[in-house]
């Protein structure tokens, strides 16, 4: 994968993350869309805070969540636990979106 350069204007490739293994896995749509409504927020609050590079992407917002969750928050590649935690933090009215029928029954809860 390459990342635009804006000194060179041309591409240069992304610094390597180490080794990486991928999951295939098929989720019901309502966790696929609750997953993106919290990486649209991340990506939100990465703005907000000025920071420099592009969106979070799905996979390197779940590879994250996934390091994370596990205790493993030195292998996070984009997202440091302390943007994750808020967005998994109980915030989210879960009552309210089975109200609403998302039906969302648990929310997922991450410690730094």
């Amino acid at each position: 994968m390459r990342t635009i350069d804006p000194e060179k204007g041309g591409t240069v490739p992304l610094p390597s993350k180490g080794p990486r293994e991928a999951i295939l896995t098929r989720v019901p749509p309502a966790v696929r869309q609750e997953l993106n409504r919290r990486r649209e927020e991340l990506n939100r609050r990465r703005a907000a805070m000025n920071v420099v590079g592009p969106e979070v992407s799905e996979s390197q917002f779940l590879a994250d969540v996934l390091a994370t969750l596990v205790g493993r928050t030195d292998l996070n590649g984009e997202v440091t636990a302390d943007l994750l935690v808020p967005i998994f933090d109980g915030t989210y009215d879960a009552e309210k979106a089975v109200a609403d029928g998302e039906g969302v029954q648990e929310v997922l809860q991450l410690s730094a």
